[in-house]
């Protein structure tokens, strides 16, 4: 199995990300979020407009994401890091979408999209990769400084 395909896995069974964005005031600020992952590596999450992170990524759509594989053991665990773009979902079709995603994987029905427009305080967002490293569990015992490998995308 090549790389792209043990980060899908990764992604599929590890369900909290970290994503990183910049404040207004350039600060570095991160979070972490229920993600749901794509096949073409998207990442969507829901929160609330009011959120940090939100008001964030409205200013500044630049973000960062890392997540550990959540059945690797501590300290030896696999990663994936994520250079990517986000927006805030706002066409009804895309919402459909992000929600499916984001609610299946936690095994819950899958709310309206009213839920996410208009008045509603919580929308869904979308994260775009421009680029993706993995760091496998055995790359990290044979020499840990060049386990972070680029994947292509």
């Amino acid at each position: 199995m090549d790389r792209s395909q043990r980060a899908q896995e990764i992604l599929k069974r590890s369900p909290i990300a970290t994503l990183a964005t910049v404040a207004d005031d350039g600060q570095p600020r991160s979070t972490p979020v229920t993600a749901a992952w794509d096949d073409n590596y998207n990442c969507y999450w829901t929160s609330f407009s009011d959120t940090e992170h939100s008001k964030n990524i409205r200013v500044n759509p630049s973000i960062f994401i890392s997540l550990f594989d959540a059945q690797d053991e501590l300290l030896k665990a696999s990663g994936i890091y994520v250079k990517a773009r986000a927006i805030e979902l706002s066409e009804e079709s895309e919402i459909d979408a992000a929600a499916t995603y984001v609610y299946s994987s936690k095994g819950k029905p899958v709310p309206s999209t009213n839920e996410f427009i208009g008045g509603s305080p919580k929308r869904i967002y979308k994260a775009t990769p421009e680029r993706m490293w993995v760091s496998l569990r055995e790359d990290f015992e044979i020499d840990p400084k060049t386990s972070r490998k680029e994947i292509t995308l």
